[in-house]
C-alpha cells in the first residue's frame, strides 16, 4: 500500500479527499523522481489517484507535508500537476508550491517543464525535468 501523506488535520476542510475525477487511461501512480534541472534541486514524488501524495525534496528522506494536491489535469498527452507542501506538519507558512507541466511518453518518462515557488516570499525555481519511475 502507497503511504497517503495528505493533511495532518482533516477536520481542517484542508482536501484529503481521493481524486474522484481520474482521467480514464493514464497510469501515474506510484514512484517518481527528476534529477536536477535549471534551478530545481533533485525531486522524488509519490503520486496514488493520480495526485502527488508525498514530496521527497533531494530524494533524501527530506518529506515535506503536502497540503494541497488536486488532481492532473489532461490535455491529449499534456498533463499538469500541482501540490502544496508545508516545511512540517505545524508550519503553514514557510513551504513551497510545484507546478509540473508534463508530456507522457511512449517510454513511459514524463517529460515537460517544472517550477517551484518557496512561500511565502521565496525565489521561483524551474527547469525541463524527465520523471522517471522509481
Amino acid at each position: 500500500m502507497i503511504p497517503v501523506m495528505m493533511s495532518p488535520d482533516p477536520s481542517a476542510g484542508l482536501p484529503t479527499d481521493p481524486n474522484t475525477t481520474l482521467v480514464p487511461g493514464l497510469d501515474i501512480d506510484g514512484s517518481w523522481r527528476h534529477v536536477a534541472a535549471g534551478t530545481l534541486r533533485e525531486t522524488c514524488f509519490v503520486v496514488h489517484n493520480q495526485r502527488i501524495v508525498q514530496v521527497d525534496d533531494g530524494c533524501n528522506g527530506n518529506l515535506k507535508t503536502v497540503f494541497s494536491s488536486p488532481g492532473t489535469q489532461a490535455f491529449g498527452s499534456r498533463i499538469t500537476m500541482f501540490v502544496g507542501v508545508g516545511d512540517s506538519p505545524t508550519d503553514m507558512i514557510n513551504g513551497a508550491l510545484y507546478t509540473y507541466m508534463l508530456e507522457v511518453m511512449g517510454d513511459g518518462t514524463l517529460v515537460g517543464h517544472g517550477v517551484l515557488r518557496r512561500q511565502p516570499s521565496g525565489p521561483i525555481t524551474e527547469g525541463d525535468v524527465v520523471w522517471v519511475r522509481q
